[in-house]
């Protein structure tokens, strides 16, 4: 099981509740991050071009993969998410093709979904929303009073 966690990506303020909010919540870690789906405004990552890094995204089994720093300046970056799928491994032998292509994220820490440009979904590993209290954090800050596991 995991905790996950819902919410509108606009917030009662007109404000847009962007990448960079949600990663502040994140302690820093040395995870293997990985983007595996990405349609939004924003310079791309590691100094690559937007059609060789929508190429890494799509073509690559493991998606763009990217350590805790290079993330967060890409996260900085994005003006506006549209579609998003983001996820945390502890290692690079978790970002499993075969398991992301049934959408099977169980060895994942983390999950984050932009959907549509309306909502956030973060999904967080049991063990890890222990530590963390990470979706609980999250919902306490942009989704109050929802909850779920998945």
């Amino acid at each position: 099981m995991s905790e996950l966690t819902s919410f509108q990506m606009h917030d009662g303020d007109g404000g847009i509740v962007g990448l960079a909010d949600l990663l502040a919540f994140v302690p820093g870690n040395d995870w293997v991050w990985s983007i595996l789906d990405f349609d939004g405004i924003a310079p791309p990552p590691d100094g690559l071009g937007f059609e060789e890094f929508r190429a890494t995204v799509h073509e690559s089994p493991e998606g763009h993969t990217m350590s805790w720093g290079q993330l967060q300046d890409f996260a900085v970056g994005v003006r506006q998410c549209f579609d998003l799928l983001l996820v945390a491994a502890e290692d690079r032998s978790r970002l499993s093709p075969r398991k992301f292509a049934v959408d099977d994220f169980g060895e994942c820490l983390v999950v984050l979904a932009a959907i549509d440009s309306g909502s956030w979904e973060v999904t967080v590993d049991d063990r890890l929303e222990q530590t963390l209290g990470l979706a609980a954090k999250l919902r306490a800050r942009y989704a109050a009073g929802a909850s779920g596991t998945a």
